[in-house]
């Protein structure tokens, strides 16, 4: 596919390889383990053929993120906005960013040695086709690489005012002993496809925010992919309200040693129409690792959860502490929430374990708070907060808690 224009470009040899390979998946093989509790035509047939609301509200979650992060991108339908990119290149000298129009027509530019190196070593387990369609119909992107030493906090924020396909990619690059915290922020009437591919060096250390509000009007798509070096650290965490489905893929390969990484995330379904699917995949391949899986969700009125987690460790992955825990908070019978677990351990000096629990609300707990004259209903958004208490420790900025809190509480109204 490439730009519409006769010029050729180092993205056009990665845009030829992903369209052969999509030409090679049968996206509707129910066999596949990669695919055993939803089929991919729920994402890739509405993001095609769905059309979208003819108008739709668009209730503004959004926040300054002034005292929160200290600069900004925005996109707005799909299209980074360069006035964003303009300022922040002004102000900023120890980061180097580009337009992904900028980068991909630029033979020198770093990202020629980066690009599609994550997203291939998550192709080896898996075939990944709904972000091998992201590699052959991005038209848009910011890649950024962050210098050595570098300490910052972004917000990228997604606007979908228009009724439009946002295929986006993204590339971040953690030079040595950089602490980097990136929010991603989506909301609006746009279909998202996002694939976003990070390097650690040694001694970073990223955290990633998504926030996924709850006017989100159709099907999402966001992939991950991440490899880390040694004594790097990644925390990725996940909030998804919306009531469409929504597919969260992380897949982290920890290749050095001392790697520090976790996965959480959060999901409120309300309706039929709410799926929330993580699946994540965690490739220990030096000693000393540790991760961990967190995965919550609250469900009801038929909204489905779906988690497929995995826990890779290689042979020379000695001493690797590998943990997932999922929890699925049922609030009425019509829900599901459909967990396959794994560990795959080739190594025999490790510590790994993996559980589930599923239920309703516990009627003790509900009895004693209404025995200190708390009413039921209230009772009951009591304890949907505290169960989802454990994923928002994992956040060190009250600003960003309050933000989360307020979506929650306007799913409880």
């Amino acid at each position: 596919m490439g730009f519409d224009n006769k010029n050729s470009y180092w993205i056009d040899t990665f845009i030829k390889k992903y369209e052969e390979s999509f030409k090679k998946v049968d996206l509707l093989d129910r066999k596949s383990e990669y695919w055993r509790f939803a089929s991919p035509s729920i994402w890739y047939d509405n993001y095609i053929n769905k059309k979208l609301p003819s108008e739709k509200q668009i209730e503004n979650f959004s926040f300054n993120y002034d005292g929160i992060t200290e600069c900004c991108i925005k996109f707005k339908d799909g299209m980074l906005d360069i006035s964003s990119l303009t300022e922040l290149n002004k102000d900023e000298k120890n980061i180097e960013v580009s337009s992904y129009k900028d980068a991909v027509t630029n033979e020198n530019h770093w990202s020629t040695q980066k690009f599609g190196v994550a997203q291939t070593n998550a192709e080896k387990p898996y075939e990944r086709p709904l972000a091998l369609f992201n590699g052959l119909d991005s038209r848009d992107g910011v890649f950024i690489k962050f210098k050595k030493g570098m300490r910052k906090k972004f917000h990228i924020i997604y606007e979908g005012n228009e009724q439009k396909k946002s295929t986006i990619r993204n590339l971040f690059d953690f030079e040595e002993d950089v602490d980097i915290t990136i929010i991603e922020h989506f909301y609006g009437n746009s279909k998202y496809n996002i694939v976003s591919e990070f390097f650690n060096d040694k001694n970073s250390k990223f955290e990633h925010i998504k926030i996924i509000n709850q006017d989100i009007t159709d099907t999402f798509i966001y992939h991950l992919f991440g490899n880390c070096q040694k004594h790097s650290n990644i925390k990725a965490i996940n909030f998804s309200f919306s009531e469409n489905p929504v597919r969260n893929e992380v897949n982290l390969h920890l290749e050095g040693p001392e790697c520090n990484a976790t996965v959480a995330s959060l999901g409120f379904g309300q309706k039929a129409t709410s799926i929330c699917d993580n699946t994540v995949f965690i490739s220990h391949q030096e000693e000393s690792s540790k991760s961990r899986q967190i995965i919550k969700n609250a469900l009801s009125g038929g909204a489905k959860a779906i988690f497929q987690g995995k826990i890779y460790v290689s042979s020379v992955a000695q001493k690797t502490d590998g943990y997932q825990m999922s929890n699925g908070l049922i609030l009425t019978d019509d829900c599901q929430f459909l967990v396959k677990p794994e560990l795959e351990i080739y190594a025999d000096d490790v510590v790994c374990s993996h559980g589930s629990i599923s239920g309703t609300l516990n009627d003790d707990h509900l009895f004693y708070l209404q025995s200190r004259g708390i009413p039921l209903v209230e009772a009951q958004k009591q304890l949907i907060q505290a169960f989802f208490a454990e994923i928002l420790n994992e956040i060190n900025d009250e600003k960003v808690i309050n933000h989360i809190q307020k979506q929650i509480s306007v799913k409880l109204a």
